[in-house]
């Protein structure tokens, strides 16, 4: 990979988790009525249609398809199994949330992102999904609940048993 490719895959980075932080998370997936704000909306092909040259400057087209694969990737590890914990194995909160989740009846599958090779990417794409801190991060039926503040607020608001109570091993 040449310096060039380098230095636009770090510029298209930051651009990409600069300008979702901006404004609102974008929600997934990502279309262009749910997301008219940035210039990456659409599916693959219309993403693959930008102009070499945007705000973020050129951009390959490799890099593009290497994000969306990423995104697709994570949100299909999402979708495997009813409820999903990505999770760092040295992180306090996530064992805390998987204990919550087992005295819960429930069974949640939990990737540990820091003892997988594509561990950094996943991290980079839970930050560009709108999460503030990349692990936990947890899904429920395939969609994004958040960390630990959005579990824990929802249990003690009592919202988080009835989230669950499909998914309980024991009624």
């Amino acid at each position: 990979m040449c310096t060039f490719d380098v230095v636009m895959d770090t510029l298209l980075d930051e651009y990409l988790f600069y300008s979702m932080k901006k404004e609102n998370p974008v929600p997934f997936p990502l279309s262009s009525s749910t997301c008219d704000h940035s210039p990456f909306t659409g599916s693959l092909a219309h993403v693959m249609a930008l102009p070499k040259t945007a705000a973020a400057g050129a951009m390959h087209e490799r890099t593009l398809w290497i994000h969306t694969f990423n995104m697709d990737k994570l949100m299909r590890l999402a979708s495997e199994k009813d409820v999903v914990v990505f999770s760092k194995s040295s992180c306090c909160l996530c064992y805390a949330i998987t204990i919550l989740f087992q005295e819960l009846g429930v069974t949640s599958t939990v990737h540990e992102i820091d003892q997988d090779p594509e561990g950094r990417e996943i991290e980079k794409t839970l930050m560009r999904l709108g999460c503030n801190a990349p692990v936990p991060a947890i899904f429920v039926g395939g969609r994004l609940v958040g960390s630990t503040n959005e579990v824990m607020s929802l249990h003690l608001s009592g919202g988080l048993i009835p989230m669950l109570k499909p998914y309980q091993t024991w009624c």
